[in-house]
């Protein structure tokens, strides 16, 4: 059955059951501005829970996320106990705008992925059409793993690809998955050829969900920042030789939560990074989520604007817009209301520690389904 996995999904017009309305569950969003202007977000759905019957949803907004369309394309495998999950956007220099996710074979609800998955991409050919014209490449299958964060462009025109595979995963498998590690992967913008660089691994005893996400430093050091496991820190690797060799993953001073994080690189030159605030919890929370700032590639941060401190907001994901504005978009209780929500605000906003601009606002509702009523606080979440 898992074998059924490496068909790609093909990015198809939504059903009437992919539309808010038939919804319960949803989460993990990604959020992109396509030049002119227009907001389009992704995220996962489908069933009560994490398993066989998530596909992937596409929106868009054309007032700064003041408002949001329902579902205008939808990922979805055909095959049963094939789900479509982990998914992102991005937009490259050129102004090619790409849809990634994983598929994987999942058994039941709670046995979400596999020992190899896969990620996927799809070209929107044709953005500046209206949404209902929109047409989208033939899929295509990049490598084994997840890809949970948007790849990054790096100062010589590559293109960075934080592919990785769980070294524990929630089937049954034993530890030390063949052919698991956090990797890089290169390619141009053609994304003809996609090719593995290296990798580093996480100690067993550390390893969850890995979630990579990297950063060119500005001396050209490659950062990646990897989740661990419940009660730790991220941790870091490092690699001087453009992603071919890494350091041995330590604890990171960029704290965690086990949960996924959002950073970037700003036009500014600083780095913003999207993550929880130690609460009164000590931090085992996913509540207080924030935005901060460093001028020092990542040694210091400073700012905390704060974005929402209720408990269950997690998994942020966003992109600094041509307008002036940075997007993060979040999920907030996946099961129970099944939101997910933006937050709009500037540069300055964050170092300030406080909304300053006019426009800025947080908050802001992307989408709710009403969730399913149920409370998993004691089942570990994605």
């Amino acid at each position: 059955m898992d074998e059924l996995s490496l068909i790609p999904a093909q990015v198809a017009a939504p059903q009437k059951k992919h539309l808010t309305a038939a919804r319960t569950f949803q989460g993990i969003p990604s959020c992109v501005q396509l030049p002119g202007g227009r907001l389009l977000a992704c995220w996962y759905a489908g069933g009560e829970d994490e398993g066989p019957e998530n596909y992937v949803v596409v929106t868009y907004s054309d007032d700064r996320g003041e408002s949001w369309s329902d579902a205008v394309a939808v990922v979805e495998p055909q095959a049963d106990g094939i789900r479509a999950f982990d998914a992102n956007i991005f937009v490259d220099n050129n102004g090619k705008v790409r849809l990634f996710w994983a598929q994987s074979f999942s058994p039941c609800n709670r046995k979400p992925i596999d020992l190899r998955c896969g990620v996927f991409f799809s070209e929107l050919t044709n953005y500046l059409e209206s949404p209902d014209k929109w047409q989208w490449s033939k899929s295509s299958r990049i490598s084994d793993g997840l890809m949970l964060n948007k790849p990054v462009t790096l100062k010589n025109g590559n293109i960075a690809l934080p592919i990785y595979v769980c070294r524990k995963n929630l089937v049954g498998a034993p530890e030390n998955v063949a052919n698991s590690g956090c990797k890089m992967y290169l390619t141009q913008s053609d994304f003809q050829k996609i090719t593995e660089t290296g990798k580093c691994l996480m100690p067993c005893e550390y390893a969850s969900w890995d979630e990579t996400s990297i950063i060119e430093k500005r001396d050209g050091t490659l950062w990646m920042i990897i989740r661990a496991a419940w009660g730790k820190n991220n941790f870091e690797s490092f690699s001087s030789d453009c992603g071919k060799s890494w350091s041995e993953p330590q604890e990171s001073s960029v704290r965690g939560v086990c949960s996924r994080i959002f950073i970037t690189r700003l036009k500014s030159g600083r780095l913003l990074l999207i993550n929880h605030l130690p609460g009164a919890d000590g931090g085992a929370v996913r509540n207080n989520l924030a935005a901060m700032l460093s001028d020092d590639d990542g040694k210091t941060w400073y700012g905390n604007l704060m974005l929402d401190a209720r408990e269950q907001v997690s998994y942020p994901d966003g992109v600094e817009g041509e307008d002036g504005f940075i997007y993060i978009i979040y999920d907030r209780e996946r099961y129970q209301a099944g939101e997910i929500l933006m937050a709009r605000f500037t540069e300055a906003d964050v170092a300030a520690g406080k909304i300053i601009s006019p426009a800025s606002k947080l908050q802001m509702m992307v989408n709710v389904t009403g969730g399913t009523g149920k409370n998993i606080l004691n089942v570990m979440p994605d």
